[in-house]
């Protein structure tokens, strides 16, 4: 219980460009953490694509991000369409292969 009084900081926003990175490699590092303990406690099948600010991709996959992937349909071949994927807010698509 907390005491009376004192409130959390809550969400704030970052300005410093450096802080964010390094706020962001400590929370992906956390977030892999725990899907890598849901798949390992609940035998779960489990992927994890996160974009960096600069748009790199960053995957995580139990047993892969690939096998995930499949398990949900087709990916399409080198003379198809590829099938985008959003891209978590960047406003741009993403096709699969260049996630792998």
């Amino acid at each position: 219980m907390r005491p009376l009084g004192r409130t959390s900081k809550g969400r704030q926003h970052i300005d410093n460009k450096e802080r964010r990175q390094v706020t962001f490699t400590k929370r992906r590092g956390g977030l892999f953490k725990k899907a890598s303990e849901l798949a390992l406690l609940a035998g779960a099948s489990i992927a994890v694509v996160v974009f960096s600010e600069t748009n790199l991709a960053y995957a995580f996959g139990d047993p892969s991000v690939d096998a995930v992937l499949l398990s949900y349909g087709p990916v399409p071949g080198e003379d198809a369409e590829p099938a985008p994927v959003h891209s978590g807010g960047l406003g741009k698509d993403v096709d699969l292969e260049m996630l792998r």
